[in-house]
């Protein structure tokens, strides 16, 4: 993640998915179903008291594999451009590239939400609360001081007030 102020009170702030993470994702999807479906689809055929069992690990590592294929081809790569009374966000992938565009009229507010995690410390998500379509996560931080900060650099480029 990486976020700029220009001297024209513009704050782009970039969260890319890189080209490599997604042909890793792809590949380590592809190896998963491919190893799990090679090696032991003897067990499966002819039947016998293994064919549940191993097919059972064989859907979940196809659950998995597939997860993570998706992600390699659909994840999307982020550019937030947030200026005066408007915040334009272009997302894209392997197949599409999607533009949004707030104004003044569609923000309801900023706020700071805590992102709970039960295997690493805690994170604060900066998120846009929109009247019609929802929220949306602009940022991602490590503490809740730099949370604020972005949210106070968004709205200073946003020109929001509460």
């Amino acid at each position: 993640m990486d976020h700029s102020l220009g001297e024209d009170g513009t704050l782009r702030h970039e969260m890319p998915l890189h080209p490599l993470v997604r042909v890793l994702l792809i590949a380590v999807g592809a190896f998963v179903i491919g190893i799990t479906f090679w090696e032991p689809h003897p067990a499966l055929w002819p039947l016998n008291i293994f064919t549940l069992f191993f097919g059972i690990i064989m859907g979940g590592a196809a659950f998995v594999g597939g997860k993570s294929i998706y992600a390699g081809l659909f994840g999307d790569s982020a550019s937030w451009t947030i200026s005066r009374n408007r915040i334009e966000v272009n997302a894209l992938n392997f197949f599409r590239v999607r533009k949004f565009t707030f104004t003044q009229a569609d923000i309801q507010r900023f706020e700071i939400r805590e992102r709970i995690s039960s295997e690493d410390d805690n994170t604060w998500d900066v998120n846009a609360i929109t009247i019609t379509s929802g929220e949306y996560t602009l940022s991602n931080h490590g503490s809740k001081a730099a949370a604020e900060t972005m949210r106070k650099q968004i709205e200073q480029a946003f020109r929001y007030r509460r």
